[in-house]
């Protein structure tokens, strides 16, 4: 069974919280959020980058409201737009 959209969102504040030194001063100009349907190989595309996780949401909608959250409250990067069937959400750290 998929996350649901809130499951989703707690669950990436709870990672990048995890990964800093400080979880009230977080650093979200070093991560970046994606979407893709293709997890794996979208991690392999970009190095194994640090961080790497990604989360399936039920439907691409849902997943592009989950980036555009993380888009329009956090300083965070934009590290790939969706497309019409991408539903796995992404986040890693540079």
């Amino acid at each position: 069974m998929n996350n649901s959209v809130e499951e989703i969102k707690q669950n990436i504040i709870n990672t990048i919280a995890r990964s800093s030194d400080n979880v009230f001063a977080i650093n979200w100009e070093k991560w970046h959020i994606g979407i893709t349907i293709y997890p794996n190989q979208e991690k392999r595309d970009l190095g194994k980058p640090v961080g790497w996780k990604s989360w399936k949401a039920n439907s691409p909608n849902e997943a592009v409201e989950i980036q555009n959250y993380f888009l329009n409250k956090y300083p965070i990067n934009r590290s790939k737009e969706g497309r019409k069937y991408d539903y796995f959400v992404f986040i890693f750290k540079k």
